[in-house]
């Protein structure tokens, strides 16, 4: 007798129903994305899969290179999906950190004490899990100069100055910023009917917290006011800061609509007024109180002041026109001599620690530059420094790290700071793509757009690492996520390749890591593949 065949579990009827709706192959590092799972899991998820769809006229397509897809008859595929689409929710395994983030978000959100019970109920874990997630947090929240009271029949609250409280939902924003989730959560923002804040929060891990921080303020009222600040001072932040921005302008007047401000010490503020993006916060406050009725007070400006300052730009906002000198109109600066000496110093000693003629290298100087200014300000005044890709650049880049670093120490008295590894992550990205670029060849490619969250560094990097491992490949242009519509009706690409989904768009989208990792170059080749046919990309390649 035949061995019963297991029943699916919730992850694997959901796996399934997913592939169901594919109208094509879909790869395993897209689902794991999906399900908030390694990519070992959807494997075996998927053998199960096809162990339960042996017995049916439904079969499950797995082949190398082009990705995972459900082949059967019309009639059965959709027999499939509606008894499929009776399953129970599946629930994403939570991770330790993603508990942490959650519970800090829960307990910033509330004055008054949240129970280890509620939070038990909300993760869908024990109260023993909580216990344990407890001890994080609070390391986590001590970090940032806050403390978590605990106590028997009273329950848990954070303590803490109204600055500390900012910094630690900043943080968790800059967390949540860096996986992309903040950007398309804008660009949905902007596309739902008004009112639909629960729309607007399902399907991003942990934004309905993060949400529920912003007391129900009208976001896209407050994107306005970081639309403003583009169009005064002349620049395009990139997608993560642009984000940020709007977040945390709306943390601060629903703060203030409750009596919370922040205060700044005379010397700090003192320091901020001499900055350019002090006249910006102020217009920006004069604009908030004329929407939202609520007044900054000269400490909030210095505040917004900050963020402005470590906020990462693009480059001039789209339709500026430069003067001869290579101006442009607007609040902010458009060259910067420190930062400009800074990165004609860093490339001179990274070309002779590599032995490579970096001088000329095209766009490294000014986008390093560019890069430098908010980052050089950013570690003046103490805002945090983060680089989610350090450990994979280190790895990846060692040689080129070893360059940047030699370099950043070089300048460090220079501009009187001590440069710290994220920093030299970043410089070593763009050191990188400039290294990379040297290697292209520039005809017969496919146009393809660059798109990320991230800033110009990552852009550079990850167009000079597609021009290395795809020859047939040209990138027409880079863009932040959030202002790629603008950038497609101009470049007319065959194709974009994100670091994040984009939603709205009429062309093909393929999602990968900032650094193009392995799983992603297979991505793309089995794209390209299915997109184009093998022996034109013989041909190409023959012709490099």
């Amino acid at each position: 007798m035949a061995a019963a065949v297991q029943p699916l579990g919730t992850r694997g009827k959901h796996l399934l129903l997913a592939l169901l709706h594919k109208d094509g192959p879909v790869v395993i590092a897209d689902l794991a994305k999906q399900f908030g799972v390694s990519p070992r899991s959807i494997r075996y998820d998927l053998d199960e899969i096809e162990v339960w769809l042996g017995n049916t006229p439904i079969r499950l397509c797995r082949r190398p290179r082009v990705g995972i897809w459900v082949e059967g008859a019309g009639d059965n595929l959709a027999l499939a999906r509606e008894k499929l689409g009776l399953v129970e929710d599946y629930r994403p395994v939570l991770s330790p950190e993603q508990r942490r983030n959650i519970i800090v978000a829960r307990l910033l959100q509330h004055d008054e004490p949240v129970t280890s019970h509620a939070l038990a109920d909300e993760l869908h874990v024990s109260r023993t899990t909580v216990f344990a997630d407890l001890d994080n947090v609070q390391a986590w929240l001590g970090e940032r100069g806050l403390s978590l009271v605990r106590r028997s029949n009273y329950g848990l609250r954070i303590m803490g100055e109204e600055t500390a409280w900012r910094q630690a939902v900043s943080d968790l924003l800059n967390d949540f910023a860096e996986s992309g989730e903040l950007g398309r959560l804008l660009m949905q923002i902007g596309k739902e009917p008004s009112g639909g804040e629960d729309s607007l929060a399902s399907g991003f891990a942990g934004s309905p917290h993060l949400l529920a921080l912003l007391d129900g303020l009208n976001l896209r009222q407050v994107e306005e006011l970081v639309r403003l600040a583009e169009e005064l001072a002349g620049v395009e932040f990139t997608t993560g800061s642009y984000s940020s921005l709007v977040f945390q302008l709306a943390i601060a007047i629903g703060r203030l609509t409750h009596g919370k401000q922040v205060e700044l010490p005379r010397d700090r503020m003192a320091a901020l007024r001499s900055y350019a993006e002090y006249t910006l916060a102020g217009r920006l406050a004069q604009r908030a109180k004329e929407i939202f009725r609520v007044a900054l007070p000269e400490a909030e400006v210095g505040h917004l002041t900050l963020h402005l300052i470590g906020a990462k730009v693009r480059g001039p906002a789209r339709g500026r026109t430069a003067d001869k000198t290579g101006a442009r109109p607007g609040i902010l600066p458009a060259f910067d001599i420190e930062a400009a000496a800074a990165a004609r110093l860093i490339i001179a000693s990274a070309a002779r620690e590599l032995g490579l003629p970096l001088g000329d290298a095209e766009g490294l100087l000014p986008g390093l530059a560019l890069h430098l200014r908010p980052a050089l300000g950013r570690l003046r005044f103490g805002l945090p420094m983060t680089n989610p890709l350090l450990a994979e650049i280190r790895a990846l880049y060692p040689r080129i790290y070893a360059a940047a670093e030699q370099a950043c120490r070089e300048i460090g008295p220079i501009v009187g700071l001590s440069i710290p590894a994220e920093e030299v992550g970043y410089v070593t990205m763009h050191l990188g793509a400039a290294i990379i670029r040297r290697r292209q060849v520039s005809s017969g490619r496919r146009r393809v757009v660059v798109a990320s969250t991230g800033g110009v560094g990552v852009n550079e990097m990850l167009a000079a690492r597609l021009g290395a491992e795809f020859p047939e490949l040209e990138v027409a242009a880079t863009s932040s996520v959030h202002g790629l519509h603008i950038t497609l009706t101009t470049s007319h690409p065959d194709f974009v390749i994100s670091t994040s989904s984009v939603p709205g768009v009429e062309v093909e989208v393929v999602v990968v890591d900032p650094l193009l990792n392995t799983e992603d170059i297979a991505h793309v080749r089995a794209f390209l593949d299915r997109r184009y046919s093998p022996s034109e990309h013989r041909l190409l390649s023959e012709a490099d």
